[in-house]
């Protein structure tokens, strides 16, 4: 056959054309899900975002940077942690705030 054997013996089609295929139509795009509020941050989380920079700036590695950050949570007094904890709280009743409204 003179059509198909053309496109054995290495005939290509150009980049990026596409076949139509007969009695297929196209479908409509999925319609996107609302926009979700951002979640909501931890204390730990809040803590990182505030220290993080200092130890990027020393030089150090990724790993590094979280061992270090885990080490200095760690070390935290109760008392410390209390204003990341309050930050964490607020950011939480955020969110809860932003679902409600939605």
């Amino acid at each position: 056959g003179g059509k198909a054997s053309a496109k054995r013996k290495g005939a290509k089609a150009l980049p990026g054309a596409k076949k139509a295929r007969a009695g297929v139509t196209k479908r409509a795009p999925a319609k996107k899900a609302p926009a979700k509020p951002p979640r909501a941050l931890n204390a730990y989380n809040f803590f990182c975002s505030d220290n993080r920079k200092e130890l990027v700036d020393r030089g150090l590695g990724f790993g590094a940077v979280t061992k270090e950050l885990a080490a200095m949570w760690n070390a935290l007094s109760e008392a410390d942690k209390k204003s990341y904890r309050d930050r964490a709280l607020a950011d939480k009743q955020r969110l809860d705030a932003e679902v409600a409204a939605s």
